[in-house]
């Protein structure tokens, strides 16, 4: 039996390692549409910005290598990866301070698409790692763990960058959120793998690229791809013209900042803490279906503030209910993909499930710029609740073990 300091100690350092990943994902996905949209980029090419995000959706392709145990550090399956990757990060986001995205736009793209490629990579033994420690009747706790310490990583690389670019300027924000990512590499440093995951499997490689073959020609795990694509889509839509709306209602870096870090952040980790409820004590099927309804209310939620007019309490109402019902929704579908990922391939097959996620949040988003440049956007949020409510009941009517 696992002694509560054990289990808290793997809550821990799951944390640590999801937050890492939240820092500069939270400085993509929330401040730069931000930034892109204060210097007057069209809604389109800010959706477009989503393809940056394409190492995410394609990061099932090297799994297999980042699922076994690197050849410099034998026995160290998840740390040997996990170290020089964070550390890659860290570099990657100093260059990153001295580029100037205003007047060259190229150069911060590429540097993002960098940042996600070792931001995607990372997530690989981190999610394997997560699998591998957590038995089922944890799974709803430890998704709600690993949902809080990724959006409190969101919070400070997203909102807290936008208000220190705000205050300070782009250099000082960016290194900044350098710093707190060096810090990340501390914990993972400390980390013990157990000694039943720093064995060095006894399989080739390309035996994993046949498991991972395997897996993709499941039809049932084809059918539970088609299911995250149905509960997601709807929300991916909603979320991807958040921030530019905001902007566009005439709110500044730093507004946004302190109502995404305050309320926005507050709201996500009670998220949590209900989605982790849910998750233990619902049936799978029956967590999915009400967290659809809440991804519905999420998106709608935004046609109240756009009715009228601008009132930063409304705002800060709406992005409140929105990221707690969101935070909600996630520790439900992570759970239901841990479920499907229990093998010696914990991390490859997470992965896969994983960028199937993040596909649709891409395909969302890309869309949301020319549904909300071509319907304006309270029609745009009606069309994103309505797929949210149809797509989220039919994949917890679908879902399966």
């Amino acid at each position: 039996m696992i002694s509560s300091a054990e289990r808290w100690r793997r809550f821990g350092i799951l944390s640590a390692l999801y937050f890492a990943q939240g820092v500069p994902f939270g400085l993509f996905s929330q401040a730069v549409p931000s930034i892109l949209r204060q210097g007057n980029v069209s809604l389109q090419v800010i959706g477009l910005t989503s393809l940056l995000a394409a190492p995410w959706a394609l990061k099932f392709l090297w799994s297999p290598w980042l699922d076994r145990a690197p050849f410099w550090a034998p026995g160290h399956r998840r740390r040997g990866w996990l170290i020089p990757i964070q550390s890659l990060v860290v570099l990657a986001l100093v260059i990153l301070a001295f580029v100037d995205p205003w007047k060259t736009p190229e150069a911060l793209m590429a540097m993002v698409l960098v940042v996600n490629f070792l931001n995607a990579s990372q997530d690989i033994p981190t999610d394997g790692l997560a699998v591998d420690i957590l038995p089922a009747e944890e799974r709803g706790r430890g998704n709600g763990i690993q949902v809080g310490g990724y959006r409190l990583g969101m919070l400070v690389g997203g909102a807290a960058t936008l208000w220190v670019i705000d205050a300070f300027g782009w250099q000082t924000g960016l290194l900044a959120t350098a710093f707190v990512a060096a810090l990340c590499v501390v914990p993972i440093i400390f980390m013990k793998e157990p000694e039943s995951l720093g064995i060095e499997r006894k399989i080739g490689l390309g035996s994993g690229l046949g498991s991972m073959w395997k897996f993709l020609s499941n039809r049932a795990v084809l059918r539970f791809i088609g299911l995250i694509a149905a509960f997601k889509l709807g929300d991916a839509l909603a979320n991807g013209m958040i921030k530019p709306m905001l902007i566009d209602l005439g709110l500044s870096l730093g507004d946004i900042g302190r109502i995404s870090g305050g309320i926005g952040f507050s709201a996500a980790l009670a998220g949590t803490v209900a989605g982790a409820f849910l998750a233990d004590r619902l049936t799978r099927n029956r967590a999915l279906m009400v967290t659809a309804i809440f991804q519905a209310i999420g998106a709608l939620i935004y046609v109240g503030v756009l009715g009228g007019e601008v009132n930063l309490t409304f705002i800060a109402i709406a992005i409140g209910v929105e990221n707690f019902l969101g935070s909600v929704a996630t520790v439900v579908l992570f759970a239901c993909m841990m479920d499907w990922s229990d093998s010696d391939n914990s991390g490859m097959n997470y992965t896969v499930l994983a960028s199937a996620v993040v596909a649709v949040q891409g395909v969302g988003s890309i869309l949301s710029g020319f549904s909300a440049s071509g319907l304006g956007y309270t029609m745009h949020h009606v069309v994103a609740g309505v797929i949210a409510l149809v797509g989220g009941l039919l994949a917890a009517k679908m879902y399966r073990v």
